[in-house]
């Protein structure tokens, strides 16, 4: 079958491909405006690449709604150890230095992406009390102390306690 068939000059349907005579005097194909020695035949292939890309993106549309719906992802956290599972399924499947080299740029992406996560996830628990500040760790720390000296009555252990406790929280101060 003959899939060049010219066309007078005139046709709507000729190809809009140039020549080095000038424009393409064969008809285009069809959903096209180009023949296929001037790329229309990848109509089609553009074609089954949009279906397969709709396909997916109906998919992700389903998959975000039922996670959007879910009582297990309830905050950023669980986000944060969704990204770091990716981003650790990535450095996993790293075989040779160039897997590296074609990994490097989704790594370096999910990489920023936790830490945008990370950020975002500092700022609203600041922002909504869920964090201690260092002043109120220590204060809770002495509550904590006044506790221990109530309820211990062998002085000696009441000070590894205190000891032990202040410790904590110096060492989380530093951190």
């Amino acid at each position: 079958m003959n899939n060049y068939q010219r066309v007078e000059d005139d046709d709507p349907r000729r190809c809009q491909g140039q020549t080095k005579f000038g424009q393409c005097t064969i008809m285009a194909v069809e959903g096209s405006d180009y023949c296929r020695l001037h790329g229309g035949a990848c109509v089609e292939q553009r074609k089954q690449k949009l279906k397969i890309r709709n396909l997916r993106l109906t998919k992700y549309k389903a998959e975000i709604q039922r996670l959007g719906n879910s009582d297990h992802i309830l905050n950023l956290r669980d986000e944060i150890a969704v990204l770091r599972m990716v981003l650790e399924k990535h450095i996993n499947n790293i075989a040779s230095d160039s897997d590296m080299l074609l990994a490097t740029p989704a790594i370096s992406d999910l990489c920023t992406k936790i830490e945008r996560t990370v950020a975002s996830c500092y700022k609203i628990e600041e922002r909504t009390g869920q964090l201690l500040s260092i002043e109120q760790l220590g204060a809770f720390a002495i509550k904590i102390i006044d506790v221990v000296n109530e309820q211990v009555k062998d002085p000696t252990a009441k000070e590894v306690i205190a000891k032990t406790i202040l410790t904590a929280v110096q060492e989380r101060d530093n951190s």
